[in-house]
């Protein structure tokens, strides 16, 4: 993903010029992160009135949980942050291999079987 881009979905999501499916999941996580104590059912209509995949919006819950608790625990013990250099190197490979969250052993979801690197 281009960077310019990146800076943009960051800077103001509503006008990052990106499709209404992106934009409406990427509404979705923010609301989640931002109050996740009365996130819902509902939350979920935009991205699927976008035309969103259920599997996808659950995949990107998935994301964004896994995110959200990484970062609870760098910050509550107090981890030292990664610099620019080494978040660029991260998104990159990360952009490159996947999360591979369907490869997490005792995946339970429906119909999934973990999947292993080759």
């Amino acid at each position: 993903m281009d960077e310019k881009l990146v800076h943009a979905i960051i800077e103001d999501p509503d006008t990052a010029p990106i499709n209404e499916q992106l934009r409406a999941t990427l509404g979705m996580l923010a609301r989640l992160t931002s109050a996740p104590e009365s996130f819902g059912p509902d939350d979920m209509a935009k991205p699927l009135a976008a035309g969103v995949p259920r599997d996808a919006i659950e995949e990107a819950l998935l994301v964004a949980f896994a995110f959200n608790v990484i970062l609870r625990f760098v910050d509550s013990f107090g981890f030292s942050s990664r610099t620019a250099r080494e978040r660029q190197s991260l998104g990159k490979n990360l952009m490159r291999l996947g999360y591979m969250l369907g490869a997490v052993p005792g995946d339970s979801r429906p119909g999934r079987r973990p999947k292993h690197p080759k």
